[in-house]
């Protein structure tokens, strides 16, 4: 058995309109709950830095047994310091639908 012309145009408008709802319904649960990859990047690259400006700020307690502890500790806090910010340079800025940040 078919649908008439009035049954088939009104099958369509529903079906129109329950794949827009879906999609937005899609787009505002990934957008609101997902963390992307370049949340996680960014995430990670402040944690280093906060480790590495520790570890400098730390560096001033390590017992000046030798200078070169000093030294080899403020240069690792440094360099933990220092890739973090070359990771959180990395990743361009995260942009949704719109187009806005």
């Amino acid at each position: 058995m078919t649908l008439s012309h009035h049954e088939q145009q009104a099958f369509e408008r529903i079906a129109d309109e329950l794949y827009a709802e879906a999609s937005r319904f899609d787009r505002a649960r990934t957008s609101a709950t997902a963390i992307t990859a370049n949340d996680r990047h960014r995430i990670v690259a402040g944690a280093a830095f906060v480790v590495g400006a520790a570890t400098m700020a730390g560096a001033v307690l390590v017992p000046k047994i030798t200078a070169k502890g000093l030294v080899v500790v403020a240069l690792l806090g440094y360099a933990a310091m220092f890739s973090a910010a070359l990771l959180w340079c990395r990743r361009p800025p995260c942009r949704n639908q719109t187009g806005t940040r």
